[in-house]
């Protein structure tokens, strides 16, 4: 099933950028129609793909390239020409009475400008658009005569496909008989046969308890679940079938159908599964604006079905059949695709990082590719159970997911690229940064490095210490402290507060002037009263985070005002309090592996030393029991939408200072809607449900008191307001 003669030859295709790049263009050009039909076979014969969507649509565009500007060596059995490839024996085949092509592929605005253009030469009356989704499934084509199911077929070559009729009769949503069906004797739709997300999550789950290779995405177990030779597997996967399209009647149709907004109504009508999510756009513009919006895909990741993007089409039917179409694609529609979630790349090593835990985390280093519009060139391989449960080596071929801001995931290894070449990857015996013996606890995942003072955990603990969440230190980046650290300037962060004493070393630093360390060593200065979450936090105690932080220190305001550290600023009724078992055991969510954390860290002499040393240089201790002033958003709930200058979460983390209540999704109990630029479903749902809908503007007049946090601020000009 793979020739690595052809995966070879894929790798050096997707290399090139243009046509230009190709020394041999004639047999450069067969080889690519090669590597097309044969990429062609994994994904719709086998529900194998090893490249992704994207990757696949690189070689198709540049294919088209080569016989734009060499038109005379265009072949028929050119994928552009026709889909090549695409029949499994085991099916009998079934010939479609109209080509069932496939559809044109853009992923920018420019794509879009150009095929309204195209458009815009060849209807001269007005027209609009039907925006709906694209799922991410197994196309369809059913056959109706006299209201009957008589068959069920799949894509195919666009020309004849498998007959899955047998199979199809299984899946719930597809009526076996239509209602409202009278005076048409025979009617063809087409749709797409989807595997919810829960679904395949089951199925995978299922099949990993059995030890089985899982699928890679909803797609294939979709595509492979009607490959099934028996329906009653079929009938068991709980497969979903949408229908978007009518492409034969042998009444008159398009007499109550004229648009594609009054066909869905039709389908509907006929009992059959049309995806409510459906828009009309009057330009071309209006398209880009909802295509680009960043709500229209979250919503998409939202839904329990799979999408790719977005289908544009000419809304009103009748142009449909004056612009026509390649033998491809129609030239009335075309599929905007959102960014790839999901992409195969190769690993080429795997490196060995220590955290500030002192476990041993294993990197992968990957061949780079461009995922979601970034450049991905490493994914986290967690642990040592996650690289032998999914079997991954150095030199495997693996899919690689992301989503959102999340860190690149391996979904699973493409065992069937593998060479014999590949290399197990072990679990090390010395630790990688300072040769120190390894450790495994038992019944953790994890390896560890024995030596307290390895300069990876030190400078690990460093960063965390400055960071955001915990002591919120400007001007101190990880480049920096790793200077401090290999220096010995500073050996653990309370150190961090003696380097007011050792200005002129400072400035003596690359990149580090008078006014840089004087900046700095202000920073420093100014963390020592923070809220005492934000110290235990800091502290990198295992288990604890910012949430459970804030959990312990809730609590412990609750002790008697009597144990107020007023008066007692050292750490040590802190201490006292959290290695108390009683005490923590009454805590909801403080559970056994935190409490043995906690004793763990405040009963260590070296731990115990550096907070004492934190004390000495004048950090506090003392917000425990202090009486807490209402703050002036207290009691007020709030949901945000829309794209704004600074970061949604710096704008959550500005009203949550002030006691405000975030919540991700509109409700009626919300006292407001911050709206920014393009607000997307957010801001009709608020309308609909009398939620106050807030500019920035109106939140700052609002609330005066914001208008340092939301307006102008002098020290930072270029991020005044946030439109």
């Amino acid at each position: 099933m793979i020739d690595n003669s052809l995966e070879k030859l894929t790798q050096k295709f997707l290399k090139l950028n243009s046509p230009q790049e190709i020394e041999d263009v004639d047999n450069s050009y067969h080889d690519l129609i090669d590597v097309l039909v044969y990429h062609n076979n994994l994904y719709y014969i086998y529900s194998n793909p090893t490249i992704s969507d994207y990757q696949y649509d690189q070689l198709f565009d540049l294919l088209k390239k080569i016989e734009e500007t060499n038109p005379q060596i265009i072949s028929p059995n050119s994928p552009t020409q026709r889909l090549v490839g695409q029949i499994q024996d085991s099916f009998k085949t079934a010939e479609h009475e109209t080509p069932m092509l496939s559809l044109e592929n853009s992923y920018n605005a420019q794509d879009l400008l150009d095929k309204d253009e195209f458009i815009a030469k060849r209807v001269e009356e007005k027209y609009t658009y039907s925006l709906e989704p694209k799922f991410d499934g197994s196309s369809v084509e059913l056959v109706y005569e006299n209201g009957k199911l008589s068959k069920a077929i799949t894509r195919g070559d666009g020309y004849t496909g498998e007959d899955i009729t047998e199979n199809v009769k299984m899946i719930d949503t597809v009526p076996l008989y239509l209602k409202n069906f009278e005076n048409i004797s025979k009617l063809i739709v087409r749709g797409e046969i989807v595997m919810p997300k829960s679904v395949f999550n089951k199925l995978n789950q299922e099949k990993e308890k059995k030890g089985e290779s899982s699928f890679a995405n909803p797609r294939n177990a979709a595509t492979g679940t009607l490959r099934q030779l028996d329906p009653q597997i079929v009938a068991n996967r709980k497969l979903v079938c949408f229908i978007y399209d009518c492409v034969y009647q042998s009444s008159d149709f398009n007499s109550f159908a004229e648009t594609e907004s009054e066909l869905k109504e039709a389908l509907k009508s006929f009992g059959f599964a049309v995806y409510d999510w459906h828009k009309v756009c009057e330009n071309i513009q209006e398209v880009i604006d909802i295509c680009q919006d960043p709500q229209t895909q979250e919503y998409f990741e939202n839904q329990n079905i799979e999408f790719d993007g977005i289908v544009v089409k000419i809304n009103e039917r009748k142009f449909h059949e004056k612009l026509g179409a390649t033998n491809h694609h129609p030239r009335w529609a075309i599929a905007y695709k959102f960014p790839a979630k999901q992409i195969a790349t190769k690993i080429i090593d795997v490196e060995l990082n220590v955290s500030r835990t002192s476990s041993i985390n294993p990197v992968a280093i990957l061949e780079t590719v461009n995922l979601s519009g970034v450049n991905i060139s490493r994914a986290t391989l967690h642990n040592w159970d996650f690289i032998n449960e999914k079997d991954i080596r150095i030199g495997d071929w693996v899919w690689i997911q992301r989503s959102g801001e999340v860190i690149p995931y391996i979904l699973s290894v493409i065992k069937e690229k593998r060479t014999g070449e590949e290399k197990q990857i072990y679990p090390p015996t010395v630790c990688p940064v300072c040769d120190s013996k390894v450790m495994k606890v038992e019944g953790d995942v994890n390896y560890y490095c024995s030596n307290i003072n390895c300069p990876s955990v030190i400078k690990e603990k460093i960063i965390h210490f400055v960071s955001k969440d915990c002591m919120d230190i400007d001007g101190l980046g990880s480049k920096f402290i790793e200077t401090l650290v290999d220096t010995g300037i500073i050996k653990h962060y309370a150190d961090l507060y003696s380097l007011k004493n050792k200005k002129s070393y400072l400035k003596s630093l690359p990149l580090m002037g008078d006014k840089r360390v004087d900046d700095m060593l202000f920073q420093i200065e100014n963390s020592k009263n923070p809220p005492l979450w934000r110290l235990i936090n800091a502290l990198g105690i295992k288990f604890v985070g910012k949430k459970t932080a804030k959990i312990l220190v809730e609590n412990l305001e609750t002790i008697s005002p009597g144990a107020s550290l007023e008066s007692e600023t050292a750490p040590g009724l802190v201490i006292k309090y959290l290695t108390d078992e009683e005490f923590l055991s009454q805590i909801h969510g403080i559970g056994e592996k935190i409490i043995l954390s906690l004793k763990e860290t405040f009963t260590n002499e070296e731990n115990i030393q550096i907070m004492n040393e934190l004390y000495q240089a004048g950090v506090r201790f003392d917000n425990l029991g202090q009486k807490k002033e209402k703050l002036p958003l207290e009691g007020v709930k709030f949901c945000i939408t829309g794209s704004f200058q600074q970061k949604r979460d710096e704008i959550v983390e500005n009203l949550e200072k002030y006691g405000a209540e975030f919540s991700s999704q509109v409700t009626k109990d919300l006292n407001f809607l911050l709206a920014g630029e393009k607000g997307g479903s957010k801001i009709e749902k608020a309308k609909k449900l009398g939620v106050n809908i807030l500019s920035v503007d109106d939140l700052i007049k609002k609330y005066v008191f914001l208008k340092n946090d939301f307006g102008f601020r002098k020290n930072f000009p270029k991020q005044a307001g946030l439109f």
